[in-house]
């Protein structure tokens, strides 16, 4: 591998075996099991929608398609958040399930439970209910009356189908749902202020998450196996698997190859 054309990473591997795993009580496998699999699925989103959010260009359509492309992976990073959310806050702990299992469980429900009562919570839970994870006919009905006179409506067609656009679905479903949300046609601003709140509502819950999944290995895991010790691991990665932050985008269009 070419090393001008690679960077190094390095990674902290902390493994144990299955052998080691099967010592948890089978509680104790399902909610680590759980959360590693929720806050991957949160790491990924939360990371790709950094890389998701382009400067604007100044060309009204390509610039909408940024929007939307933006707010796909917005609505499905918060969905992961919502489902994780009521994972746990259905969890019953029994009582021969041990003090420190009840006490994870407790204070994660109470927080939880307190980032879902805030205002700026409700937009989440809609979006959720009627755009991300459910097609509502009904939800489609309502929001008919709520699209803006100005809406897109337009197809971008491409020969290549992954980069064919269709707006109209994103004017009822999104934009008409939000302006249900508002009883009225949203103004600019107003949408600006709904996604500020929406993100900062996206990153306080994320770091809920990740607060309560370091508590969860940390008691049932780092605690059972004192001895283990994460090792430090370095990868040459190419180059086309690592960017910067504000230097590289999600693109819009996918081709087979960049003719110079």
């Amino acid at each position: 591998m070419d090393e001008d054309e690679t960077q190094i990473e390095f990674l902290y591997e902390y493994r144990i075996s299955k052998s080691q795993f099967d010592q948890l009580k089978d509680h104790e496998k399902v909610l680590v099991a759980m959360s590693c699999f929720a806050i991957t699925e949160i790491n990924v989103f939360s990371r790709v929608y950094i890389f998701a959010s382009p400067p604007e260009i100044g060309a009204e359509v390509i610039d909408r398609l940024n929007f939307i492309q933006r707010f796909i992976v917005l609505r499905t990073w918060s969905a992961k958040i919502f489902e994780f959310f009521s994972f746990i806050e259905k969890i019953v702990p029994k009582s021969d399930w041990g003090a420190e299992f009840r006490e994870l469980i407790s204070s994660a429900q109470e927080e939880f439970s307190r980032i879902r009562s805030q205002d700026k919570y409700s937009v989440v839970r809609l979006i959720r209910h009627e755009v991300t994870n459910h097609y509502s006919y009904d939800a489609a009905m309502k929001n008919m009356k709520h699209v803006a006179d100005g809406a897109e409506i337009a197809f971008h067609l491409h020969t290549m189908d992954g980069n064919c656009w269709y707006p109209l679905g994103e004017e009822v479903m999104f934009s008409g749902r939000l302006n249900r949300h508002t009883s009225n046609r949203a103004t600019v601003e107003e949408r600006l202020n709904i996604s500020s709140e929406w993100m900062e509502w996206n990153l306080e819950a994320t770091r809920a998450v990740r607060d309560f999944h370091g508590n969860v290995l940390t008691e049932l895991i780092l605690k059972k196996f004192p001895d283990k010790k994460a090792q430090k691991k370095m990868y040459w990665l190419p180059q086309s698997h690592v960017a910067a932050i504000s230097s590289t985008y999600v693109p819009i269009v996918a081709r087979k190859e960049i003719k110079e």
